[in-house]
């Protein structure tokens, strides 16, 4: 049986695990936004139940099934795997398999899209424009992302195997910071970090304001459309 090797980062520095698959990776992920004393435990803020959501990459559901229990929501991903044992999980998120580059929704559908570490693989001048699109105005964008800290960090820990990976995102990370350009490199897609000043230009210039980036144990950004 092929095992899916995740890797985390806890306070007591970084590990892996082994799962069978997909299906067990997303639960492990439920499990962590439903324990506020997971150190790697980040929920977004609850919206009121009357606004409409969308969840970009969001796997099996699980974030929108921790904050938005009973509440229908919306979430995207390209992995169907996912979506699909997803709605086992919840029959009140509606999955729609696509890229964040090219949303399936019409204008100002949501109040609030959030990103788990997601955006980092995709194409960020194109998926910022695509949530500025859905997002209502004044709607609130928020997103984890990839710190040239962590970048730094996973270098220094990762096999030879794994440092092709991390080269193809700090080509683009560096890319992204010089001149808001990223590469589709072939077979592996996007991937890149972020740092503060490329984000919060990739941000003004998709149409949002009141930006604001926290750092810890994650890289929070949030920013509201104008």
């Amino acid at each position: 049986m092929q095992l899916l090797m995740v890797r985390y980062t806890s306070r007591y520095g970084p590990y892996w695990a082994y799962m069978k698959n997909a299906i067990e990776y997303n639960l492990a992920e439920l499990a962590i936004s439903l324990d506020p004393s997971h150190p790697r435990h980040l929920n977004p803020p609850v919206p009121p139940p009357h606004h409409q959501v969308l969840d970009l990459g969001c796997g099996a559901g699980q974030t929108l099934k921790a904050i938005r229990p009973g509440i229908v929501s919306f979430g995207c991903d390209i992995d169907m795997d996912s979506m699909r044992f997803g709605r086992t999980l919840s029959e009140n998120v509606r999955f729609t398999c696509c890229r964040a580059e090219a949303l399936p929704y019409a204008a100002s559908t949501f109040d609030m899209v959030i990103a788990r570490t997601s955006l980092p693989y995709t194409d960020l001048t194109r998926s910022l424009g695509e949530v500025r699109r859905v997002l209502k105005p004044r709607g609130s964008v928020w997103m984890t992302l990839h710190s040239w800290d962590k970048q730094k960090q996973l270098m220094k820990e990762e096999s030879l195997r794994g440092m092709v990976l991390m080269s193809f995102s700090l080509v683009n990370g560096l890319l992204f910071h010089a001149a808001q350009k990223l590469i589709d490199f072939p077979r592996k897609g996007y991937a890149s970090f972020q740092t503060d000043a490329s984000i919060t230009r990739a941000l003004e210039r998709a149409g949002f304001t009141a930006i604001r980036i926290q750092r810890g144990t994650h890289y929070l950004v949030t920013a509201r459309a104008a």
